[in-house]
């Protein structure tokens, strides 16, 4: 993978001579997190309580990118893709690389003194391959890492996940541009600065 001009992503590949453009179904496969990494949890500290609580947590922002890669496909360009599984469908393999979660009460300490919310880094990264259906070959790979928004005011950050479920959103619909336009035509990406954040 390498750094393109046109795709929304920090790394991505399409096979040279691959047509996305005649592709009309797309099935997007349950979210991977064999390997993920969580900030504050060793691996090796899953089977105590808080790692218990760390490990719902990752499932349930597995299925919040699935759902939000499903919403996107099925909303964004509606009459262009069909979402579900059959012989024709692309194939969208997700990995949940990293996942950080935002620190409310430092966050919230940032109202009251200078630096405070500096100290909160939520982050989030993801992988994807798309696969064709008739010989399950690798034909697409992106990779990404956000901290999301630069905002005067960020509000995301006072929830847990609020700003990687944003993060989230966003990679979806730039996914379904990405494979939805022609070779060559950039992909737009909003401006990462913003006045007050939600």
């Amino acid at each position: 993978m390498t750094k393109s001009d046109t795709a929304p992503f920090q790394l991505s590949w399409k096979k040279p001579g691959s047509d996305f453009t005649k592709h009309r179904q797309i099935e997007i496969i349950p979210v991977s997190t064999q390997h993920t990494r969580m900030r504050g949890v060793a691996l090796e500290g899953w089977d105590k309580p808080a790692g218990k609580l760390a490990q719902k947590e990752l499932i349930q922002n597995a299925l919040s990118l699935r759902n939000a890669y499903l919403n996107s496909f099925k909303t964004f360009h509606p009459k262009r893709w069909t979402v579900g599984a059959s012989k024709s469908a692309l194939k969208l393999e997700l990995h949940l690389v990293e996942i950080a979660p935002s620190q409310p009460l430092l966050q919230a300490g940032g109202f009251l003194f200078t630096g405070g919310g500096l100290m909160n880094q939520p982050s989030i990264a993801i992988e994807g391959r798309l696969r064709d259906p008739s010989n399950g070959e690798i034909i697409a790979t992106f990779a990404d890492r956000r901290k999301g928004d630069i905002a005067l005011v960020d509000l995301s950050k006072l929830q847990t996940y609020k700003m990687h479920r944003n993060v989230m959103d966003r990679w979806a619909r730039q996914t379904v541009v990405w494979l939805s336009i022609a070779d060559g035509i950039k992909v737009p990406r909003p401006s990462r600065l913003k006045l007050i954040t939600w």
